[in-house]
């Protein structure tokens, strides 16, 4: 959608909606949007792109440097968002009204919100045009339309609602439900459904996606649901699974969770007094306010909390991945019993690499890295696309030769720098990506040669050497091959302009009477690019073997050249393959293609190896079984091409549902939103650092996402002011919210734990430990001193250490208990 906008931008014929998106890109930061107006608020946003701003640079210029991936993933997200708040069409005159009252920011919103409902409307039409006659929604519209079945139901059936409907719901994890599920949940309950809703604000780990907890719970209370608040009594998990029903036991961990919990404020007015508040945990000694424990305290060593404190992060992974081995050999821990929650999925990934390469079987809760960014996924992509083209031909395809070769060098170059196309492969071992730089100076030389040597029709090179002979009559069957396709290429777009132009028009061929004039004026010269055009091609006039011939006297036996070959082997091979498929369904090209390849075997006796391409080859596995599965799952596009079109379009893990194969006993790596609803008997949250958590960072920027839903729930934007002035201590509502964001993941994360919770960071002259571990374990982490954790010591030894440290500085503990 944005590229036609691109496009428009390059053809100099700018639409509306590309004018919107000039005076967007106009500002020369946010900081300089936020503090002084694009426009003045008499100048309309397509008056104001030809202003001062609008001189700086090109239109095509701007929106190449302005629309970026940062860019399409806050649009995403921003089209979501508007559906699930119920910001429609019919309220956007209502929303643009809010945005001009809030001062110079809202001068900014309104650009931005103006922008997004356009973008909105052009990305309706697009889905209308690509699938119609189709019901076809975005995933954010679901429960909105969802809803609004229902109500039309329900006043069809009448007061008993539709008979299919169940007679009782349980929602579980209310706390993340959006606000367009509250509103289906409105509508279900409209139609005669009970519902049942569990949750608790604090543990809400979805707000980054548009989840407003405290509101959900009090418009529920208040609301049409007019739903009943019922506090449910906690319980001791492990307790319990002992058969120990002592409830009132207090643990470190306990007043831990509870300064975390009792530090969480509602972005809701609510007149109870804090501890006294549904979903917060009891007020218990030293949690609010927070205050040290006694140094003689027992709960200070209980056994239920450990922490640490190391140099580097290497001694950390280092640390955290023996302790982890030594419960499972030494104690009773199974792996199933462990877990690693982290803020964010590098640090996953991070974690989980070093405990498979010393041989922990580990299961990450959600697909770390869309099908997308797997390389072999890009390169087999790229190898059905250079085959679609090659089998449809120059006569098959709307690109110019120039948009061929680049099309084709691209995905060349996926290719050779991929798994699929190696070089030193054995049955035993996969080899190593080829280089495709070797191959494109071989064919420069060419390019070049071709310049010195001439070679124009009858000429002869009188050249001594016979290689030097063979080569120049090899470049000028190629050169003249060149020309003889662009000649054709330019006497079909004549006949085609012939065929559409008015009466009387003259089309002049100037290459019929200059021989230096170009065929096509779009076509390439001869050089890199027309070689790679001929090699996509492989017309009957310009075999693409002509070019692999002419590229391997250059190159020899270079083991680069039969990579080279494989490529366009394989290219050849699915080209033929395409032609015989019986079904138009991805799966069945995606099969050709995997089976064409034939890295499965090879694969899959690498993966059997605990090395660094063992662990590659068994990842590169998985996720082949993720793309067969979404493509045969239906939802994925109904051929090959809108399968790949979609595939590329995924930005978020989220996107890819498929299973991850079962394995019965792993450490769970995780995020503390995958971690939501789920038990260990262990875990560790390592790498809690300043700056990464919390991430105090603002989300939604690009397009007001976070004004937009305080208009909608709250009618203005809280960012004024007199609203700094009545929020809470940080004196702004904004990081303020994303302050108890931060701190509900963290509550979620240390909550998950049965037995025990380890936390750690590392300090040192370029990191230092988050203000979480100062200000909620005040007894392990000190500001003027830091005790660091002896790495791949025994628990035991470290707990004596930090005795004797403790006796000496009662203040401060021992990183490590």
């Amino acid at each position: 959608m944005l590229a036609v906008h691109l496009a428009h931008a390059m053809a100099g014929d700018p639409c509306d909606v590309c004018m919107l998106l000039r005076a967007y890109f106009a500002s020369d930061d946010w900081a300089r949007a936020v503090a002084s107006p694009v426009e003045t608020p008499a100048e309309t946003p397509a008056d104001s792109s030809a202003g001062s701003h609008g001189d700086a640079s090109s239109t095509p210029e701007m929106f190449e440097r302005g629309i970026s991936s940062a860019f399409v993933d806050q649009l995403r997200d921003m089209l979501a968002r508007m559906s699930e708040l119920g910001a429609s069409i019919a309220r956007e005159g209502e929303l643009l009204s809010a945005a001009r009252e809030a001062g110079a920011h809202g001068e900014r919103l309104e650009l931005q919100w103006r922008l997004a409902f356009a973008l909105r409307s052009e990305y309706a039409a697009a889905v209308e045009r690509a699938y119609p006659g189709e019901y076809r929604l975005d995933s954010s519209r679901l429960l909105v339309e969802g809803a609004s079945v229902l109500r039309q139901s329900a006043a069809a059936a009448g007061s008993g609602g539709p008979s299919s409907l169940p007679e009782v719901l349980i929602v579980d994890d209310f706390q993340d439900t959006t606000l367009a599920g509250l509103r289906f949940l409105e509508a279900l309950a409209d139609a005669g459904v009970r519902l049942l809703l569990v949750g608790n604000p604090d543990e809400a780990v979805q707000t980054f996606r548009g989840s407003y907890p405290e509101y959900l719970f009090a418009e529920a209370c208040e609301g049409p649901l007019n739903a009943a608040r019922i506090g449910i009594a906690q319980a001791d998990r492990a307790g319990d699974r002992a058969g120990d029903r002592e409830t009132d036991r207090v643990t470190y961990r306990d007043i831990v969770v509870s300064r975390v919990s009792l530090s969480i404020p509602s972005p809701e007015d609510d007149p109870t007094p804090l501890p006294d508040r549904p979903g917060k945990t009891p007020k218990r000694e030293g949690t609010w306010p927070i205050a040290m424990l006694d140094a003689e305290s027992p709960r200070r060593n209980d056994g239920s909390f450990a922490s640490a404190l190391y140099r580097s992060p290497r001694e950390e992974l280092d640390d955290v991945v023996w302790r982890i081995k030594r419960a499972r050999l030494d104690g009773d821990a199974q792996w199933n019993d462990m877990a690693v929650i982290a803020h964010d999925n590098a640090t996953v990934r991070v974690f989980g690499e070093r405990l498979r390469r010393d041989g922990v079987p580990v299961r990450y809760s959600s697909v770390t890295r869309p099908l997308s960014e797997e390389p072999f996924v890009q390169g087999l992509f790229a190898l059905i696309e250079l085959a679609r083209l090659r089998r449809e031909g120059m006569d098959g395809t709307s690109m110019t030769l120039r948009q061929i070769a680049a099309f084709a060098r691209s995905r060349v170059a996926t290719l050779m720098d991929g798994p699929l196309i190696t070089i030193g492969a054995k049955r035993s071992a996969e080899g190593r990506p080829a280089r495709i730089e070797i191959v494109e100076s071989a064919m420069s030389a060419l390019e070049s040669l071709a310049g010195v040597i001439g070679a124009e029709p009858g000429e002869d090179d009188d050249a001594d050497d016979v290689d030097q002979a063979d080569t120049a009559g090899t470049l000028s069957e190629l050169v003249q091959a060149w020309n003889g396709l662009c000649h054709r290429r330019s006497s079909r777009n004549a006949a085609a302009s012939a065929g559409t132009a008015p009466a009387g028009t003259v089309s002049v061929d100037e290459s019929l009477v200059d021989a230096t004039a170009v065929p096509d004026a779009d076509a390439p010269s001869f050089g890199v690019n027309a070689l790679y055009a001929m090699l996509a091609l492989d017309d009957p006039h310009a075999p693409a073997d002509m070019v692999v011939a002419a590229v391997g006297q250059v190159l020899g036996t270079d083991p680069q050249l039969k990579a080279f070959q494989r490529l366009w082997t394989l290219v050849g091979k699915i080209a033929e393959g395409l032609v015989t498929l019986t079904s138009r369904e991805p799966q069945f090209a995606l099969a050709l293609a995997w089976e064409a390849t034939g890295v499965a075997r090879v694969w899959q006796r690498t993966a059997f190896a605990n090395t660094p391409d063992g662990r590659a080859a068994n990842d590169r596995l998985d996720a082949a079984m993720r793309l067969f599965q979404y493509a045969e799952g239906g939802a994925s596009g109904h051929d090959i091409v809108s399968f790949i079109e979609r595939v590329r379009s995924m930005q978020i893990e989220a996107d890819s549902l498929a299973h991850v194969g079962p394995i019965e006993q792993a450490v769970t790596l995780t995020t503390p939103a995958g971690a939501a609803g789920r038990h260990w008997a262990y875990v560790w949250c390592p790498a809690i650092q300043q700056d990464v958590w919390p991430n105090l960072a603002e989300r939604n920027t690009m397009f007001g996402g976070e004004d937009l839903g305080d208009v909608i729930l709250h009618g203005g934007i809280t960012r004024d002011d007199t609203a700094r002035a009545a929020a809470d201590v940080t004196g702004d509502p904004r990081l303020a919210a994303v302050l108890s964001s931060e701190k509900k993941s963290l509550l979620v994360a240390l909550t998950r734990a049965d037995r025990l919770v380890t936390v750690s960071a590392v300090a040192n002259d370029d990191t230092l430990p988050s203000d979480f571990l100062y200000t909620y374990l005040p007894e392990r982490y000190c500001r003027d001193r830091n005790l660091f954790t002896p790495v791949g010591r025994e628990t035991v030894g470290a707990a004596i250490a930090g005795r004797s440290r403790q006796a000496r500085s009662p203040a401060t503990e021992t990183a490590w208990r």
